[in-house]
């Protein structure tokens, strides 16, 4: 709920900078997803990137503490039951919907 309104309030004002970043930190993705690896540093770097086009300082920390206890030890535990290559592969695809929609300045696709 958090970051689908961060995206979509971010999306009509994303700067070619901010945009750029996002764009590098989902091709940093790319590569590990197609090495078989799970790109966790990027994909926290990517949902703050978002947070970050906000310019409101509390929202990237907000949204690095919500996916940093999404991922503690007991979290990922339990997730390493449910989570698999298929999993961050759908993950993926959901990145780069986001990433389009923000490059189209789209709020609602965002």
């Amino acid at each position: 709920m958090i970051e689908g309104a961060i995206a979509a309030s971010v999306a009509p004002f994303g700067k070619p900078k901010a945009l750029n970043t996002l764009r590098a930190l989902y091709e940093t993705m790319a590569r590990e997803v197609e090495n078989g690896q799970v790109p966790m540093g990027a994909d926290r770097a990517f949902h703050v990137a978002i947070a970050q086009m906000s310019g409101n300082d509390v929202l990237p920390r907000t949204v690095g503490n919500l996916y940093d206890e999404r991922h503690s030890p007991l979290s990922s535990t339990l997730r390493g039951h449910f989570e698999e290559e298929e999993t961050w592969a759908a993950a993926f695809g959901e990145h780069r919907e986001i990433l389009e929609a923000l490059e189209a300045r789209d709020p609602v696709q965002a």
